[in-house]
């Protein structure tokens, strides 16, 4: 028996740095010298049910500047696979995050989940640094009458932006929901705003 753990956590142990490639998340599925067949299926299993409930749901690193114009324009655009909000619980958390320009002219940063928008007060300080963060869960069972709890926080410079917290009855979990970053200027002129970062992960 001590003899079948050792090998089990060998194998383990060797799949999870096998799997650390980039878009890697959670641990790979296993093959190789297991003699127990059921044991291996149901170590595959809790590996599916991990790969499942977890991970990255989309992301977009580096850099996208604004252009010249004030209509709100988008930096940033994924739609959540239906499902992936199933049961009560489950729980994306979904950031953007960015820059304003050397200048006083107005900005601001928006995030959306379907028709859910968080937004930063109008910036003009030069050159700030802003981030927003929303945390989705479910609420009920994926269904017509799904609905959602978010809450949302974000900050501009040092100034912390006043957290949210909501029901969500209108984007329900039985269809796919678009999440976006977007920015609205006072004055259109390019790269008064850029965006860095734009994550999706699925908590649980």
């Amino acid at each position: 028996m001590r003899k079948m753990l050792s090998l089990i956590s060998a194998t383990l142990v060797a799949g999870l740095i096998a799997g650390g490639g980039a878009w890697a998340f959670g641990p790979p599925y296993l093959a190789g010298p297991l003699q127990a067949s059921n044991l291996l299926g149901a170590l595959n299993s809790i590996i599916q049910d991990i790969q499942t409930y977890t991970g990255l749901v989309a992301a977009l690193p580096g850099t996208v500047a604004s252009t010249a114009t004030t209509v709100e324009q988008t930096f940033a655009t994924t739609t959540i696979p239906t499902g992936t909000l199933a049961l009560p619980g489950q729980t994306l958390i979904m950031r953007c995050a960015g820059t304003t320009g050397a200048n006083t002219n107005n900005k601001t940063a928006h995030l959306y989940w379907g028709a859910y928008e968080f937004s930063t007060a109008t910036m003009s300080t030069s050159a700030e640094s802003w981030e927003l963060e929303m945390t989705v869960t479910a609420a009920t069972a994926a269904s017509a009458t799904a609905n959602n709890v978010i809450y949302s926080r974000g900050t501009t410079n040092t100034t912390v932006v006043a957290p949210t917290v909501t029901n969500d009855f209108v984007d329900l979990n039985s269809g796919g929901v678009t999440v976006k970053c977007t920015g609205t200027q006072g004055t259109a002129s390019a790269a008064d705003m850029t965006m860095y970062d734009f994550i999706v992960f699925q908590e649980k």
